[in-house]
C-alpha cells in the first residue's frame, strides 16, 4: 500500500459520519510523502 493510498483510504475515510477536511503525512524533513486534494499548499 502507497502512503497516498492510505490517505485516501483511511485518513479521508468518514467514520460515524465524521470526516477529516484535510489530511498529509510528511516526513522529519518537510517532505510530503502523501497528501488530499484539499490540503493547503
Amino acid at each position: 500500500m502507497s502512503w497516498q493510498t492510505y490517505v485516501d483510504d483511511h485518513l479521508m475515510c468518514d467514520i460515524d459520519g465524521h470526516h477529516l477536511a484535510a489530511a498529509a503525512i510528511v516526513g522529519h524533513d518537510g517532505s510530503v510523502w502523501a497528501q488530499s486534494s484539499a490540503f493547503p499548499q
